[in-house]
């Protein structure tokens, strides 16, 4: 049975005049400062790029677009998304949001230290790195509804400004990111949609320091210096650890939050469609062992879970049942939307843009299916190029009885899954 509508209030977000909605996912990584990771009010994916250092050598070179080329991976992504949104607005079937799959202002994060007062409105990174980059239809009139990633924290450090992305969100009505992890919900027509958004940081708190948020070496230090960030040292209260002996159980006791949060909230929705944003893959398990430790490939069906999102790894790839050892998500779809273009990728982009480096996902969603459409980034000549169409179905919620005999935590209540 499809849903009845509620009132449109915050946070439901009320689309009652098209029974599907088309919209944009996709996250960036910048040449300087950087781009950013989303997707949009019924969907469409993105994010950043992390191509290979090397140089292509001279037989190569004209077949290759080079992450070097100061922002041009972005740029053909960005022109790509502007050109079908106005396509898509022409034919009267707009999209309406972007879902923000992280590391939104790569590499660094905003340039402020965390902890501060709400400077957010006198940082020039949104209008320089967001709305410059992503102009007209793209920030003007979708809302981008997003998560963070670890390059938000600082890549090397948390010690960034991560939190004047959330103060950001009080000061105008196109970015959101309300909370480190949160939840909307979207009442179209006929059938109702709920977005889980978390933060899986936790993951990038161990091990090597050139890619440990949780670094000591970096808290403060390179690339996160106290003379360009000036602040306490590694203190980020109140908004964060005090320091970076405490910033592991810190991030353990937020993925603590999400994980109580998520056993609490996926069980309760009765919507049509539940998605899940994080900034990390799906085949990426997260957690502390016997406390709050999550194995996707275990959990995402048996809850119901339609689509996961994420980025992370700056590439374009999409996946739909058994595709290989630890990527078989079930019944779950999930994508990795990491190629909105920046300083790096997976592969190099080639000229013809016929790869999955750089580019953006579209999803059109209607009650009984979501159609997911991923663009390539066109390659020189801008073309439209389509590499992948995938059309996924509905996924039913295992009952109360089933999901506690798999081990899975659930509240006593539990109303069913509309589909």
């Amino acid at each position: 049975m499809a849903s009845s509508g509620p009132a449109c209030a915050s946070p439901t977000l009320c689309l009652t005049s098209s029974p599907s909605v088309i919209g944009v996912v996709f996250a960036a990584g910048e040449i300087k400062t950087s781009a950013m990771g989303s997707s949009p009010t019924g969907l469409r994916p993105r994010h950043g790029g992390r191509a290979r250092e090397a140089m292509p050598d001279a037989e190569q070179a004209g077949k290759h677009i080079h992450p070097r080329d100061r922002g041009q991976g972005t740029k053909l992504v960005s022109n790509r998304m502007l050109a079908r949104a106005k396509e898509l607005k022409k034919a009267n079937t707009p999209s309406r949001f972007i879902v923000n799959v992280g590391d939104n202002f790569y590499p660094g994060g905003i340039d402020a230290h965390c902890g501060k007062p709400d400077g957010s409105v006198n940082s020039t990174q949104f209008a320089q790195m967001w709305k410059a980059m992503y102009p007209q239809e793209l920030t003007e009139e979708m809302e981008w509804w997003s998560v963070l990633g670890n390059h938000d924290y600082g890549g090397v450090c948390y010690i960034k400004g991560w939190d004047q992305q959330i103060f950001y969100t009080y000061h105008q009505d196109k970015w959101l990111l309300p909370a480190q992890y949160w939840k909307r919900t979207v009442q179209y027509a006929n059938f109702k949609v709920d977005f889980f958004f978390i933060d899986g940081n936790l993951y990038d708190t161990h091990g090597d320091d050139n890619h440990n948020i949780c670094s000591k070496i970096h808290n403060p230090g390179v690339h996160c210096e106290l003379s360009f960030y000036p602040g306490t040292g590694g203190d980020c209260a109140p908004t964060g650890p005090h320091g970076p002996d405490e910033c592991n159980s810190w991030f353990e006791a937020l993925w603590q939050s999400n994980y109580d949060w998520l056993h609490e909230e996926v069980p309760k929705s009765d919507a049509d469609w539940q998605i899940l944003v994080s900034h990390y893959p799906a085949h990426f398990d997260i957690g502390v062992a016997g406390k709050s430790h999550i194995t996707w490939a275990e959990w995402l069906t048996p809850m119901g879970i339609d689509l996961y999102i994420s980025g992370h790894t700056h590439e374009q790839k999409v996946y739909y049942g058994d595709m290989g050892p630890g990527m078989n998500m079930k019944d779950t779809a999930w994508v990795i939307t990491g190629g909105g273009g920046g300083v790096t990728s997976e592969q190099l982009p080639t000229a013809d843009g016929n790869d999955d480096a750089y580019g953006f996902m579209e999803m059109e969603i209607s009650l009984h299916e979501l159609k997911i459409t991923a663009y390539s980034h066109g390659g020189a000549e801008e073309k439209v190029i389509i590499r992948n169409q995938t059309t996924v179905k509905p996924v039913p919620r295992q009952s109360h009885s089933e999901l506690v005999a798999a081990g899975l935590r659930v509240p006593r209540r539990m109303p069913p899954k509309s589909t």
